[in-house]
């Protein structure tokens, strides 16, 4: 064996595909903001009326902002998808929606731990609670629709859809008297901080997510 064939066996000249880098690094970025969440959290005292419990947040409001950014996704891609040779924009439709309900699932299962730690059940009349329910619920019909494969149709549904969550949300709890959810909870920097890289490390997940689905 000549010296270059034997150099090409070295493990530092193994070829690595560039693509396997930057996933590594992307959940290696991940994995280091959920840490410093972790830390952060562990750290921030307790709320003078909900006490540790609050600390939910720091989970559920990412879970729920990344949830809805998804579904507003899915709604933009479905009507990018009108057309002639735009079926990219209809399969980024359906990979969004879905990720949102994957998501929304998080949200709902947070909410439904921290309104049993808060009060002692879970209130399915509690306004918030009744919104995520219909929202994802519609969002759930999407998926079966979009599998009929009529842009259109898909496009026109998701735009009622969304309506009708953005209305229930504004007669349910903008405009509703009945609240459970609480309301002017003091939040100082030291208890806002975790929230930050939980928002970062969601949000890279649900991009690395949507990265894996589209090359599928």
């Amino acid at each position: 064996m000549d010296r270059q064939a034997r150099d090409n066996t070295r493990p530092d000249s193994i070829h690595v595909p560039e693509e396997v880098g930057t996933l590594e690094g992307i959940r290696q970025t991940v994995a280091i903001l959920f840490a410093l969440t972790g830390v952060l959290a562990y750290l921030a005292p307790a709320e003078s009326t909900l006490g540790s419990a609050y600390k939910l947040i720091y989970l559920h409001l990412p879970l729920m902002y990344v949830s809805f950014l998804s579904l507003i996704l899915a709604l933009l891609f479905s009507l990018a998808s009108l057309g002639r040779g735009r079926d990219r924009f209809y399969r980024r439709a359906y990979n969004a929606a879905f990720l949102g309900l994957v998501f929304g699932a998080g949200t709902l299962a947070t909410t439904a731990v921290f309104m049993t730690m808060a009060w002692g059940g879970i209130a399915f009349s509690e306004p918030r609670f009744r919104v995520l329910l219909l929202t994802y619920g519609l969002f759930l019909v999407y998926l079966a629709l979009h599998r009929l494969k009529r842009k259109e149709l898909t496009a026109l549904y998701a735009t009622a859809a969304s309506l009708m969550a953005a209305s229930a949300y504004y007669l349910l709890v903008t405009g509703g008297s009945f609240q459970l959810h609480p309301e002017g909870v003091a939040m100082p920097l030291k208890m806002r901080l975790p929230f930050y890289p939980s928002m970062a490390g969601f949000l890279v997940l649900y991009y690395h997510l949507m990265e894996l689905m589209e090359k599928r």
